[in-house]
């Protein structure tokens, strides 16, 4: 009988171990995706599409790669807008 209690008292145990890891992980990764939400304010007038890429990186440390042929970066832009995530810029302008 004793050791009945001991085998379910290690697998209590273990259950918590895991279930605390798996508590970290999701934390870890619901932190790893709100890194995604960068929040900028944004305000140009006919600014070339390379100078907000560049003023972009400055500001959240994100560098941009794509094709040379997909994008024109000499394409003026106007935007004006506080406080907005820069997944919201980039859905409105491609």
């Amino acid at each position: 009988m004793k050791k009945s209690i001991k085998t379910h008292f290690v697998g209590t145990n273990v259950r918590w171990f895991f279930a605390i890891v798996l508590t970290f992980c999701f934390l870890f990764a619901s932190g790893s995706t709100k890194s995604q939400e960068e929040i900028v304010s944004l305000k140009f007038k006919n600014i070339p599409m390379g100078e907000i890429f560049k003023q972009l990186t400055k500001d959240t440390g994100y560098n941009f790669f794509f094709e040379s042929n997909e994008l024109n970066l000499d394409t003026l832009i106007s935007y004006d807008k506080n406080e907005v995530p820069v997944k919201v810029f980039f859905k409105r302008h491609f």
